[in-house]
């Protein structure tokens, strides 16, 4: 391993424990039963996206002929429309996929604290 390799390595450890700290404290806003609340939401949207239409896993489901990142696809998530993580008011509360999800997100380019769309892959 040169030094370069191992700075590269350091770099790369610290980028993670960093990572980590900032998910950390960005979870903080979420209230303790964001799980439940979130459940809520995707059984009242039918496991279906509220902008698209798609048709996504439930959690009741198991699914085997999936891999990883198919399973991403059809994975629902719950946004909150006013991007603020505090207010859990039904209304403010929207189930999409994963891709719509994204795009709204990146629609308010600037908005999205670091790492705040990880937080259902368990990271």
């Amino acid at each position: 391993m040169t030094l370069i390799d191992l700075y590269l390595a350091m770099l790369k450890l610290r980028w993670r424990k960093l990572k980590i700290l900032v998910l950390m404290k960005y979870r903080e806003r979420y209230p303790k039963d964001w799980e439940v609340i979130a459940l809520r939401i995707k059984q009242q949207a039918n496991w279906q996206c509220q902008m698209c239409g798609l048709k996504c896993i439930s959690s009741e489901m198991t699914v085997n002929t999936l891999d990883r990142s198919q399973r991403a696809i059809y994975r629902l998530e719950v946004h909150h429309i006013n991007r603020k993580p505090e207010d859990n008011r039904i209304e403010n509360l929207i189930a999409l996929c994963s891709s719509c999800h994204l795009r709204q997100h990146r629609r308010k380019r600037g908005n999205v604290p670091f790492g705040q769309l990880n937080l259902s892959l368990g990271i």
